[in-house]
C-alpha cells in the first residue's frame, strides 16, 4: 500500500514499465488497479457554493488533503480529477448546473431558450462554469506538478449532454422526427 502522495520516483518508473509493457502484450499477469479513498465524496463538495465560490487555493488544500489519506495499490497511481457533474458540457453550453448535497448528486436544466439542433449549440468561452473547470484544472497541474495525474472533469455522453439541454422526451422526438438533429 502507499499513500497516493508518496509515490517514489522508482513507483512512477515501475507505473511507467508495466502499463507500456501490457500494452504492448508483453506482461506476464493482468493489470490490477486498487485505488481506496479513504473518504467518499463529502456533502459539501456537492454544493455550487463550493464548486463556484470557493477560492481555487482553499479548494486544491482541501483535495490535497484528500489525496493525502487516499490509498493505492498494485498498479494504480496518484490521479485527481474535478468533478462538476457528469455531463458538465451542457452547463458549458448554457444549461442550469444544480446540486444537492441531500442526495449527493449534480444535475442539469435545459436552458431557456429552445434548442433547434445540435447544429445550433454554440460555445461560450466565457461561461462561468467553463472558466471554472478550466482555472481549477490549471491550478491543479500547477500545484502538484509531476506528483499527481491531473484529469478532466466527466464530460458526459453526447446524448446526455443533448438530453440536458431540451429534455429526455424532447431528444427522443426531435431523433425520431429529424434524424439529422
Amino acid at each position: 500500500m502507499t499513500f497516493a502522495l508518496h509515490f517514489t520516483e522508482q513507483d512512477w518508473l515501475r507505473i511507467e514499465h508495466d502499463w507500456t509493457a501490457w500494452w504492448a502484450g508483453e506482461l506476464d499477469r493482468p493489470i490490477v488497479v486498487i485505488d481506496k479513498p479513504v473518504f467518499s465524496r463529502l456533502p459539501q463538495e456537492l454544493s455550487e457554493e463550493f464548486l463556484l465560490e470557493k477560492p481555487i487555493e482553499e479548494m486544491l488544500e482541501y483535495y490535497q488533503s484528500r489525496l493525502e489519506t487516499r490509498q493505492i495499490f498494485g498498479d494504480a497511481w496518484p490521479k485527481w480529477l474535478p468533478f462538476f457533474g457528469a455531463g458538465v458540457v451542457a452547463a458549458f453550453l448554457g444549461a442550469k448546473l444544480h446540486c444537492s448535497s441531500e442526495v449527493e448528486t449534480i444535475w442539469f436544466e435545459p436552458p431557456n431558450s429552445s434548442l433547434t439542433g445540435a447544429k445550433s449549440l454554440t460555445n461560450d468561452p466565457n461561461n462561468i462554469w467553463w472558466k471554472r473547470v478550466m482555472t481549477l484544472t490549471e491550478a491543479a497541474v500547477n500545484f502538484w506538478g509531476d506528483r499527481v495525474c491531473v484529469g478532466f472533469t466527466d464530460l458526459g455522453g453526447n446524448l446526455d449532454i443533448l438530453s440536458s439541454l431540451q429534455t429526455s422526451q424532447t431528444l427522443l422526438f426531435n431523433l425520431y422526427d429529424d434524424p439529422d438533429t
